[in-house]
Formats: C-alpha cells, sequence, structure tokens
C-alpha cells in the first residue's frame, strides 16, 4: 500500500508547489503572473481616449493616463492624503492667506532635455485662462486674482491675473480671496505644467486639435514619456532611465493590450526599479 500511494501524493506535492509558484500545472502564464515576473504595471483605462493635452481632456479613461506623462505642482501623500512635493519641492502662503510661492525641485526637465521653469507653469496657465483654448475646466482658475476677467474678454491684459515668476524656479500665485484648499486643486490636469514652446512648434498652442500630444511629438515631464498610441487598441508609456523622476516610480519599458494603460519598472528583467508613486 505504502508502495502505490506515495507516487501519487508526491505528484499532488509537486502540482501544488508548481501551481504556487509558477501558476499552475501545464496552464500558460496569466498577463498578471507576466506582469510580476516582467515587473509590469499595466490595467485598463475603460474607454479610448480623446485627447492627451491634460488642459483640455475631461473623460476618466485621459485622467488615468495624465498622471503618468505630466507631473502635477503638488501631491497627496499615500499615508496621510495631504499635499506632499512633487514638481514643487515646497510652499509657502502669505499672512493673508492670498499669495502661494512655489519653488520648483532642481533637476526637474521635459522630455526634450530643457529645465522646468516657473515661466512654463506661468505659460501653462495662461494658455487654460485664454478665450482660444475653450478649456473646459478654466473655471477652475478664477479663484487666482484676474483670471476670470481674462478667461472671459474683459481684459487682454495678462499683467492683471496674479501669476508670476521671480526666477527660474520660484512660482507666485495670489489669490482673489483666501483658499486653504488650494494646493490640493493642484493635483488636477488643468493645474499641470505643459511646455508650451514645444506645442507651438505644431501648431497654435490655444487652439484645440494641435497634434502635438502625438507620439514622437509630446513633450512632457512626468515619470512616464508616450511611446505608443493605437486608437482603440493600446497606450504604451516607458521610462528608459533618461527621465528624472526624483521620488516618482522609474519605468523602463512597454506595454500593449487594448484599452490598457501598461508600464515596466526600471532594470527590466533582472534590473532593480525604483519604488515609489505616480501622482
Amino acid at each position: 500500500m505504502p508502495s502505490k500511494e506515495m507516487p501519487r501524493l508526491l505528484f499532488w506535492g509537486t502540482c501544488l508547489a508548481v501551481a504556487i509558484g509558477a501558476g499552475g500545472c501545464g496552464r500558460p502564464e496569466t498577463p498578471v503572473s507576466t506582469g510580476n515576473r516582467e515587473k509590469i504595471l499595466h490595467y485598463g483605462i475603460g474607454s479610448e481616449p480623446t485627447e492627451l493635452d491634460p488642459h483640455v481632456v475631461t473623460g476618466l479613461g485621459e485622467g488615468k493616463i495624465i498622471p503618468a506623462l505630466f507631473d502635477p505642482l503638488v501631491t497627496l501623500d499615500p499615508d496621510t492624503l495631504q499635499p506632499a512635493p512633487a514638481l514643487a519641492e515646497r510652499w509657502e502662503v502669505s499672512a493673508d492667506g492670498l499669495t502661494w510661492t512655489f519653488h520648483l525641485r532642481a533637476g526637474a526637465r521635459w522630455t526634450n532635455g530643457e529645465a522646468v521653469t516657473a515661466q512654463d507653469c506661468v505659460d501653462s496657465w495662461r494658455r487654460v485662462l485664454t478665450p482660444s483654448l475653450a478649456a473646459d475646466y478654466a473655471y477652475l482658475f478664477y479663484l487666482i486674482r484676474g483670471a476670470e476677467a481674462y478667461h472671459k474678454g474683459r481684459t487682454a491684459d495678462f499683467s492683471t491675473v496674479g501669476l508670476a515668476a521671480h526666477d527660474a524656479r520660484t512660482f507666485t500665485v495670489t489669490l482673489a480671496q483666501p483658499t486653504p484648499y488650494f494646493p490640493l486643486l493642484l493635483i488636477n490636469p488643468p493645474f499641470r505644467p505643459v511646455n508650451v514652446r514645444a506645442i507651438a512648434a505644431h501648431g497654435d498652442p490655444a487652439r484645440r486639435g494641435n497634434p502635438w500630444t502625438k507620439p514622437g511629438r509630446i513633450v512632457s515631464n512626468g515619470p512616464f514619456e508616450l511611446r505608443a498610441w493605437s486608437p482603440n487598441q493600446h497606450v504604451v508609456v516607458a521610462n528608459d532611465g533618461s527621465i528624472n523622476v526624483g521620488n516618482h516610480v522609474a519605468l523602463n519599458g512597454a506595454a500593449q493590450l487594448n484599452r490598457v494603460l501598461k508600464a515596466k519598472a526600471a532594470g527590466g528583467e533582472g534590473g532593480h526599479g525604483h519604488e515609489g508613486h505616480v501622482h
């Protein structure tokens, strides 16, 4: 009896070990196990993105991709859910609660190699407020002094808007009234800086339909770079190590699945990724 039962027990024990270690006896590798093995992060975006311009997107699908491509000034601490540094390494508010001063982190760069500057922040927000862009969420900027009047065309003088770049890394915002939750608004896509100079290379930066967000054209500053966008099939983002991501998760690789955003952890197979998070 022992001689007949022992092989059976060994077989099932071996199969259980294989199932635990490799996803099951004789079963093909699942996307999840492949992702774990190759350090590929992938998740569904739900619907085909209509645009990857953070200043005009409104859909949930686009909202899942934008954080991979564009850094906000401020993010949320994953433990406390309080405002935490991102593109801005620190900030302070005046005693009257009206003037917010943001100090950009050193080394922040666009994917074309240019430094991200305070003037980029001013130019980006001016773009959102330019009436011809017809940005759906421009009204979120109305808490900034003079922003509503500029956006509604009551004045063409942008100097009346409470935005200023004092040097390459110091950006100030003057509000119309105290708004304690102001840093939390900056996480939203419309507040994320873009490289207006790079957009202008493909057409009017304040007009819809500018093809600047296509792969090979888009200039971004987030932890990932857009590598491919096949309509109704997949969006591919990657970081080959050339992007300075600070304390973000570093990505190195690509992915493809229908309506899925995927990314590969730095180092690839046998590599060592940098732990962190995407804003």
